[in-house]
């Protein structure tokens, strides 16, 4: 019997479908007799299907499902992963401002529709502002409330720096209620950098500390935590 892996005989479009049959594929491979399964097409095509419903439950389980950001749970467990592990990091808490006027005005649709944008710039520029590789990732924390974690950085003055730029690139968007219609929304922002004795709740009170006093300062402004 042949050692060579045999590729799962359909065809296989997206980036995590390919994963998935590798993945597939060294599993079964270093089980004694593996290869042999692997010819037949019926199988094959039924544990990569495993495999890509294995991955859309976990993206279900730690994904915010109207805008697609991390919910909360996920935001909890990677704050306690990262302090408990001594990682460096800074918490920034974003705040839409005057989001009920925006429902009110446009209605609850466009409401979602805007945190839904807002989510897909924000992700956007962190990639850009981060180009050293490293996993920035942004949260729903509750309603029109997104909390973002900068990996590896407790540096105050570079954090506000990264949430400034991100402040300025919303203030500039138009977001399009109609063809005829376009609204200016801005954000409000908190920094908050983690200490070493540190817990999750601890870092996300001074962080929303921080974005109070931008809200009470005018809103459309970054703040943070005094020190």
């Amino acid at each position: 019997m042949s050692d060579k892996i045999t590729e799962i005989p359909i065809q296989i479009e997206k980036p995590f479908q390919r994963e998935a049959a590798k993945e597939a594929n060294e599993t079964i491979a270093s089980i004694p007799g593996g290869t042999a399964v692997l010819s037949n097409p019926d199988l094959g095509a039924e544990i990569l299907t495993k495999y890509e419903k294995a991955e859309e439950l976990k993206a279900e389980n730690v994904r915010d499902p109207l805008t697609g950001a991390f919910n909360r749970r996920f935001l909890d467990q990677q704050l306690e992963h990262k302090l408990q592990s001594g990682q460096k990091i800074s918490l920034i808490m974003v705040d839409v401002d005057h989001f009920k006027e925006f429902n009110d005005t446009y209605g609850h649709k466009n409401g979602d529709r805007l945190l839904i944008e807002l989510v897909r710039t924000l992700s956007a520029r962190l990639r850009l502002t981060r180009l050293n590789g490293e996993k920035d990732f942004i949260a729903r924390y509750g309603g029109e409330e997104f909390a973002i974690i900068l990996s590896n950085l407790n540096d105050p003055d570079i954090a506000e720096n990264v949430a400034e730029n991100l402040r300025q690139m919303i203030a500039n968007l138009k977001f399009n209620i109609d063809e005829k219609t376009k609204v200016e929304k801005t954000v409000s922002m908190g920094v908050a950098v983690s200490r070493d004795t540190d817990t999750p709740e601890n870092l996300v009170v001074r962080a929303d500390k921080a974005l109070y006093i931008a809200k009470d300062n005018g809103r459309n402004r970054v703040e943070t935590e005094p020190v």
